[in-house]
């Protein structure tokens, strides 16, 4: 899931914009663009603010690939994210990321 990846570019008006995409594909992804759409660029953020916010979104993504949860089966049936799932995105969220080796699933 490294492939996800955040970018920001300027429309032709002169507006910057950050979104998320699958950079093997170049395509963006519906849900956080969608969140980002509704919830940040609608309350006339800086772009700093959305690519903090686009940022936290891949870094979510990530997580749930590497503990293999299925956030929108999960939002479906309406379960939420365990005590211990929540202290391990605590633990990942807090890592450096410029300097981190990768590691085995299990010891995240």
């Amino acid at each position: 899931m490294d492939h996800i990846r955040t970018n920001t570019f300027m429309f032709d008006n002169g507006e910057r914009y950050c979104h998320v995409i699958n950079s093997l594909t170049g395509e963006p992804l519906f849900d956080p663009n969608l969140y980002i759409m509704t919830n940040v660029r609608s309350k006339s953020v800086s772009i700093n603010t959305m690519e903090v916010v686009a940022g936290s979104l891949v870094l979510l993504y990530r997580f749930f690939h590497m503990r293999k949860i299925d956030i929108v089966d999960r939002i479906t049936r309406m379960e939420f994210l365990s005590s211990y799932e929540i202290d391990a995105l605590a633990d990942f969220a807090s890592e450096n990321f410029k300097n981190r080796k990768k590691r085995p699933v299990a010891e995240v």
